[in-house]
């Protein structure tokens, strides 16, 4: 047991919480809690010189409050409340505060993240375009009465600098593919539960956006839901950058492949603290239930984040081809289900997968229902995770399989398999690797444990704790939980940090 002592705190809202930390003395000097807590979500969104921005924090034996870095011009930071409010006047994109409490318990921190830009507040929910198609920056459409999505990102296209578009809570429509976005912006609603962008109605066949020019976009604090494209992925990436933060996506299906995403011709993509829920993509190819990356410059990043009851033909999370690349980091693919092989599959591409829990998935085939090589060019990396309990057609643990022996993987160590590895095993053979060993997971889907995305704790004896090579081990966990380095300098295996 470490001395220094954290205590996790926990917050649910609406089914999706945060967790913060506070400090406590140790038993020789026991002198209560501390902790802080913003509301959820901890993203939040300001257009520069007119929204008003009132954060009032829980708080728990803190008698000062201080910011690091300083908070843009405009908002202020109360000492002894802790409340962040004013209008800011300087742009912050995505800027990452950290709040500090102090008290007679010692300090407790919050990490809250702020976007203030120059953009639009979107205040009419249905899908029809700005007048004059952006040319006077004044979003509104006398159709809808107001500002719809559709006249923001027309009037974002007429500028250069990055803009910013609020949506608000409720059903926003989009019955027409997003295309072209021609400028940098950020999308970002009220939160996971209360915006959700959806085609009204349902049964319309076409993406959510789509563009291949070197932009950035990103989508914040919303859901996407149930979109059909006739061809592709819901959002389609032919070039620039894609981004994803504190979003689910869910009951989306492609009739081709990656029913989420398609990243493409070496653009880039970062999805964090986002839940991929009941995507399908079991048509002609059915690669990649949520996510198909194709080209050797092409890069996926996926960390924090949760999988759960997605499907596909090959690959019900994710199938890279074509040289592309996928890291998958701090997160839980749980319960999807493939026809023929693999949550992560790929021919001839590179999945990095580190401090992960990739458990229960199914597939109709007899392959490997985890990782799956189709070819001699495909590469896995894997480290500090836990790969357990999934099971083939035949109801049988298969967790790792190599078509015809094929392919190449790498183990960091700090992994823990179910099974005996079957023609993968001669690679685990890393630091702290085991085979055939339950790694004592408490459930057997994901479930709330604070922070954005649900988890998959770990049973008291489970042999996935300390067994993480600690060279490997992030700061945090899944959840935003400290890992904690024990006296070996190890750390937990998996996504999933004990407390």
């Amino acid at each position: 047991m470490k001395r220094g002592w954290l205590l996790g705190i926990l917050l649910s809202l609406a089914g999706c919480g945060r967790l913060e930390f506070g400090k406590m003395e140790g038993p020789e000097g026991e002198v209560g809690e501390i902790k802080i807590v913003y509301p959820y979500p901890s993203t939040y969104h300001a257009l520069l010189d007119t929204t008003q921005l009132k954060l009032q924090p829980e708080h728990v034996g803190v008698e000062k409050f201080s910011v690091s870095p300083a908070l843009p011009a405009g908002l202020s930071l109360a000492e002894t409340t802790g409340k962040i409010s004013g209008v800011p006047s300087a742009v912050a994109d995505r800027v990452k505060y950290t709040i500090t409490g102090t008290g007679a318990a010692g300090e407790a921190t919050a990490e809250i993240y702020l976007t203030a830009l120059t953009g639009w507040k979107v205040d009419a929910r249905s899908d029809i375009p700005d007048d004059d198609g952006g040319q006077d920056a004044v979003c509104f459409s006398t159709g809808a009465g107001g500002c719809t999505l559709r006249a923001a990102v027309e009037c974002a296209n007429k500028h250069t600098t990055r803009k910013l578009i609020l949506l608000p809570a409720g059903l926003i429509a989009v019955n027409a593919t997003l295309t072209p976005l021609l400028n940098d912006m950020v999308i970002a609603g009220e939160g996971i539960d209360s915006t959700v962008l959806s085609p009204n109605p349902l049964g319309q066949t076409q993406s959510l956006l789509a563009f291949e020019s070197s932009h950035q976009i990103r989508l914040e604090n919303l859901s996407v839901r149930n979109f059909t494209p006739a061809t592709d992925s819901t959002v389609m990436v032919k070039d620039g950058v894609f981004e994803a933060f504190e979003v689910e996506f869910r009951g989306n299906q492609s009739v081709t492949s990656g029913a989420v995403a398609a990243i493409d011709r070496g653009a880039r993509a970062h999805f964090e603290n986002v839940t991929f829920l009941e995507n399908e993509a079991l048509g002609n190819p059915g690669w990649g239930g949520v996510i198909i990356g194709t080209g050797a410059e092409t890069k996926i990043a996926v960390h924090s984040s949760t999988a759960m009851n997605n499907k596909a033909i090959w690959g019900s999370f994710a199938y890279v081809q074509g040289g592309a690349t996928l890291e998958l980091v701090n997160s839980s693919l749980v319960g999807n289900q493939a026809i023929t092989a693999g949550t992560l599959a790929s021919p001839d591409g590179h999945y990095r997968v580190i401090h992960s829990t990739i458990a229960f998935n199914t597939i109709m085939g007899s392959q490997s229902a985890g990782l799956y090589f189709n070819e001699k060019d495909a590469t896995f990396t894997v480290g500090n995770s836990i790969i357990a309990h999934n099971k083939n057609g035949s109801g049988i643990v298969k967790n790792c399989d190599r078509r015809e022996d094929m392919g190449k993987l790498t183990s960091l160590g700090g992994n823990v398999l179910s099974d005996d590895a079957g023609d993968c095993a001669a690679f685990f053979t890393g630091a702290g690797d085991v085979t055939e060993v339950d790694p004592l997971l408490e459930t057997i889907l994901p479930v709330s444990g604070g922070g954005h995305t649900k988890t998959m704790p770990l049973q008291s004896e489970s042999k996935a704790i300390d067994r993480g090579v600690g060279a490997l081990c992030p700061p945090r966990d899944q959840r935003g939980a400290v890992r904690k380095l024990s006296s070996a300098g190890t750390c937990d295996s998996g996504a999933y940090e004990r407390e």
